[in-house]
């Protein structure tokens, strides 16, 4: 404990010893404003450079909800099987408009 109270007395007397030379406070104050410049440089550039890579982060996706998960993955599979209905009824109306002669053999093709 004593070897640092006698370091800590080192330094305080040489910071007294130097602050009464002529040039101290105004050195001081540069560096201090300096120092404040470029800190206020570089936390500006971090966020704005957060701001560029925000695209690219991995996004986090919470939903909340009272349903049961056999039901929500009920409620997502009966809306695929839809979809996939709609897409193949305007497949069959796309090739109904294009090819007319086509139809027939395609429907008889799948047994219908």
């Amino acid at each position: 404990m004593g070897a640092l109270r006698e370091l800590w007395y080192l330094i305080r007397g040489w910071l007294v010893d130097v602050s009464a030379e002529p040039g101290f406070m105004s050195g001081l104050l540069i560096g201090v404003a300096g120092f404040a410049l470029v800190a206020f440089i570089f936390f500006r550039v971090r966020v704005w450079w957060g701001g560029v890579t925000r695209p690219f982060r991995p996004q986090t996706v919470t939903h909340t909800t009272s349903e049961s998960p056999a039901r929500v993955v009920g409620s997502s599979c009966s809306s695929f099987l839809v979809g996939v209905i709609v897409f193949l009824c305007v497949l069959f109306f796309l090739i109904g408009i294009i090819r007319p002669e086509a139809l027939p053999k395609v429907l008889e093709f799948l047994g219908l």
